[in-house]
């Protein structure tokens, strides 16, 4: 998340702006700001593949404190309040599918309760809905009280329509190389951006740990500068992050709680 906020109003914007006082078109300038950011994300990349040989060093030499506790800070801001927003923002609709993912997911019981019923097992409600899948409930009933209270509109999905067609394989890894020269002013915003990605990857392997699960730091972070390093080539302007290790951190970490339970 900060390397999208960064390379959007610290790289792309200036680089469009400053294009477009030089008098350019914009798909001229729109084509600079998108080949400056592949470019700065290339060279994330290159800078992560520099911090995986001192990862470890940094993890082990760490507090766990301070490895877990900015990465709550943005579990709390950007998983969860960031998500229930648009929750807030239609209620009629949204609260119902919430409360059938919080129960079904968070209950933490083992009943075969058939569809919309729950029971209570020493204070705990138990809510099943047999072999549907939770989500798949919380998706149908959130898309049926959308469309029933008209949140929904039929123009927008025609509008999208337009959008779904095939688009070519882009491979700029020659603009990559023939802009690297305009990525300097934003070395500023780029040396910071990757370790803060390197960081986040260390805080997942460490909150990995703490559920049970032993990941590698640097095949950790090798992982996320050659994953950078391909999206770029690719036309990305975004790099990889041990995302699937915090999924599979969270995973581990409820499954014990329920079988605590």
């Amino acid at each position: 998340m900060s390397c999208l906020v960064a390379f959007i109003f610290s790289i792309i914007l200036p680089t469009f702006s400053s294009c477009k006082k030089r008098g350019a078109s914009d798909e001229e300038c729109e084509n600079l700001a998108w080949y400056v950011a592949i470019a700065s994300n290339f060279m994330t990349g290159i800078i992560l593949l520099v911090l995986c040989v001192v990862g470890e060093l940094i993890r082990k030499n760490t507090p766990g404190v301070a490895l877990l506790s900015s990465i709550s800070g943005i579990g709390f801001t950007y998983l969860a309040l960031n998500e229930y927003l648009p929750v807030a923002a239609s209620p009629i609709v949204s609260f119902v599918p919430f409360a059938i993912v919080m129960l079904g997911y968070f209950s933490g019981g083992k009943s075969k309760i058939s569809f919309f019923f729950s029971t209570k097992k020493k204070n705990r409600i138990l809510v099943r809905f047999g072999p549907i899948p939770i989500a798949f409930v919380a998706l149908v009933v959130g898309t049926a009280l959308g469309w029933a209270t008209g949140l929904n509109h039929a123009v927008d999905v025609r509008n999208s329509t337009q959008y779904v067609q095939p688009y070519g394989l882009q491979f700029p890894l020659k603009e990559i190389f023939n802009n690297f020269n305009e990525i300097t002013p934003y070395l500023s915003i780029t040396i910071p951006t990757a370790i803060s990605i390197a960081i986040g990857t260390i805080q997942c392997v460490e909150s990995a740990k703490r559920a049970g699960d032993l990941y590698p730091t640097r095949e950790s972070m090798f992982a996320d500068g050659i994953g950078t390093l391909i999206a770029s080539s690719f036309g990305s302007i975004l790099g990889m992050t041990s995302k699937k290790i915090l999924l599979m951190f969270f995973s581990r970490y409820f499954a014990n709680i329920r079988v605590k339970r």
